[in-house]
């Protein structure tokens, strides 16, 4: 086994699904609320529930052999909570650690991305238009409430999502939290 193998086998461990039982858990530190790795809580209007922008960021880079694509992440939870962030994928990594999930998990895959092919093999020429149509496609789904909790769960792992909350309760916000920046 050499190195590179090793590498890929701590990848797909710290990024693949989480595991059924402690899905609900594991969603509370982001703010949802579900019963289950299938099912939600209770319905949530999609003012309450976490809202997540996902994209991509000054396209692609090489290396070591292999094509990277930055993603643009946003998780957003109420006025004053919200966290962004940019993590480095390989398109292998995308399509087998997100993508084949999400299309296996989803009774409704081809209708809701119809519209947003995923990128095929080799990183051709167009890969990340195609990669920001499919998160984007991948966000909407999940924010309108159609993705089961353990896609949910599955996405933020994958992404490396910060937590917004601590034991499924929000930070409260403080004055500091609420000062912009207004140029006078």
């Amino acid at each position: 086994e050499t190195l590179t193998d090793v590498r890929e086998k701590q990848v797909r461990a710290i990024l693949g699904p989480v595991a059924s039982p402690v899905v609900a858990t594991y969603l509370e530190t982001y703010g949802y609320s579900a019963a289950s790795a299938e099912d939600w809580s209770q319905p949530q209007s999609v003012r309450r529930r976490p809202q997540l922008s996902l994209g991509t960021k000054d396209g692609h880079y090489e290396a070591n052999g292999h094509t990277w694509y930055k993603l643009q992440c946003h998780l957003h939870l109420c006025e004053s909570i919200s966290q962004r962030w940019v993590v480095d994928r390989r398109l292998s990594h995308l399509r087998e650690l997100l993508h084949d999930p999400v299309k296996q998990s989803l009774a409704s895959y081809e209708k809701h991305f119809a519209n947003a092919r995923f990128a095929g093999r080799g990183a051709r020429s167009g890969t990340t238009a195609r990669l920001r149509d499919w998160l984007a496609a991948l966000a909407e789904c999940i924010n309108s409430g159609l993705a089961p909790p353990a896609v949910v769960a599955l996405t933020l792992r994958f992404l490396e999502a910060p937590q917004l909350c601590e034991d499924g309760v929000p930070p409260v916000a403080t004055s500091e939290d609420n000062v912009s920046d207004v140029d006078g």
